[in-house]
């Protein structure tokens, strides 16, 4: 607390500090900075901040270029502004959290204007070319006049260049970016990944490849969007419509809620089991499994291309499966012993069950169909997948529920029972729309060698919800 007070004292009252430095023609702003930028005749540089804190603020000149920082020992500053007055300028740098203001229009005839992180920007320009590359979190606000501007913006970046006017603009967008742009004479470029592009004005000419959910919002009827190497038309009579473009990116069928039977197969593809492990013989109408799909990506193989019928792509994950087997005799596992065996009990119980839970990593190549036609409506779409699976086990349990004089019991036992800690398998996944059928079989054994029967789980099932 001490420490902290005597900062506070030592701080001083505010005032501007006016600093001689060589000629520059770019600017490069560090973090947490707020610069108000002005263009005339005389070149200047000035400090408004709390006068014990003037030395925290580092303005320098290296080969032409004005570097702006302050030290990590700037606390809490009553105020902080840096005046810059520029004879002329070339090159506008800003990282971090720093934020950039022109008080008059800023005249070049070449400009390039770069940021990243969370900076902020706000510009009256009147140049000739001028070169944007935004990044981040980026929010610009950029007015004014420009004969061409090439732009590449990726992130969550905010370009709002509306009262921008341009002859010719080229752009590349990625991510999750926006933009808002006006053009007079050619808009081109690409749009992707979450991205929205939107015309002010609308352009004599536009190309703009698209892909992923990006979005593009015109002003007049007409859009063309160059797909992959087809062209598409988007028509629309308001001209504040938005026209989306509707996805044909690939997206698998992994993660979700899963519900299945839970089976055990011998090495000839049957349930039989050997005559030593009778007791493992299953109710198969209550060898319910839970598959919690929780996470999925997703890697198209289209490389940007769409063919004829839909699209083809890999899709890796990762899931949590509880398998159950409900035994069809009144059993009681037991592990205590080289192999797995059991007791016969003459309790007649209402479950009796070994549940194994294994964190599962899939592998899937998968076509499907487009989920959308030519004119843009949705299409009940078909897919199919196969692919492999492999799994670690992460916990097992037996669970027995039964009565005694009235009274219910539920005991559970958490062992290993001899369950093999690894598998691998294969899968296979076919739907139509909503409906989606899977078959999980399992290449390695259930229980480890020679200490249980030779048997390979098997799940057939449905998918009830998915994401």
């Amino acid at each position: 607390m001490n420490i902290s007070l005597f900062a506070q004292k030592d701080k001083g009252n505010v005032i501007t500090q006016e600093r001689k430095l060589a000629d520059f023609n770019a600017i490069e702003l560090g973090n947490a900075l707020n610069v108000i930028l002005s263009q005339g005749e005389v070149q200047s540089i000035k400090v408004e901040t709390n006068e014990g804190l003037q030395e925290f603020i580092k303005t320098e000149v290296d080969n032409g270029v004005l570097k702006i920082t302050q030290s990590n020992k700037m606390k809490n500053p009553t105020k902080l502004i840096v005046y810059v007055t520029v004879k002329n300028i070339n090159k506008i740098t800003l990282t971090g959290a720093s934020e950039l203001k022109s008080e008059t229009p800023i005249k070049s005839d070449k400009l390039e204007l770069n940021s990243s992180g969370a900076s902020e920007i706000t510009l009256d320009l009147a140049v000739n070319e001028l070169e944007s590359n935004f990044s981040g979190a980026s929010d610009i606000t950029l007015n004014g006049t420009a004969t061409t501007h090439n732009i590449l913006i990726s992130g969550a970046s905010d370009l709002k260049a509306g009262g921008l006017v341009t002859q010719e603009t080229t752009l590349n967008a990625s991510v999750a970016s926006d933009i808002e742009v006006n053009v007079k004479e050619k808009l081109t470029g690409d749009v992707s990944g979450a991205s929205s592009l939107k015309y002010k004005e609308e352009p004599k000419e536009k190309h703009i490849n698209t892909s992923g959910a990006s979005e593009i919002n015109g002003k007049d009827d007409t859009t063309k969007l160059k797909i992959g190497g087809k062209e598409v038309y988007i028509f629309g009579g308001n001209d504040n419509q938005k026209k989306k473009k509707h996805s044909y990116k690939y997206d698998g069928h992994w993660g979700g809620v899963e519900l299945g039977v839970n089976m055990l197969m011998n090495s000839n593809n049957n349930l039989d089991l050997p005559a030593s492990y009778n007791f493992l013989e299953q109710n198969l109408n209550k060898s319910v499994g839970v598959n919690l799909n929780i996470f999925e990506q997703n890697f198209n193989l289209n490389h940007g291309m769409i063919l004829p019928g839909g699209n083809i792509g890999i899709t890796t994950g990762l899931g949590i499966s509880w398998d159950n087997y409900r035994f069809a005799k009144d059993i009681t596992l037991r592990s205590d012993s080289s192999v797995i065996w059991a007791n016969e009990n003459n309790i007649d119980f209402k479950k009796n069950k070994l549940t194994s839970c294994f964190l599962n990593v899939p592998l899937i190549f998968e076509f499907q169909t487009h989920r959308f036609d030519k004119e843009g409506e949705m299409n009940k779409n078909f897919h199919i997948g196969v692919g492999g699976t492999i799994g670690y086990r992460i916990g097992s349990h037996t669970k027995q529920v039964y009565e005694i004089n009235g009274k219910t019991y539920k005991p559970k036992v958490y062992d290993q029972f001899h369950l093999s800690p690894f598998r691998y398998g294969l899968t296979a996944r076919v739907g139509w729309g909503f409906i989606n059928l899977f078959a999980n079989y399992s290449l390695s054994t259930l229980f480890e060698k020679n200490e249980g029967p030779e048997m390979y789980p098997l799940m057939v099932g449905v998918s009830i919800v998915n994401w």
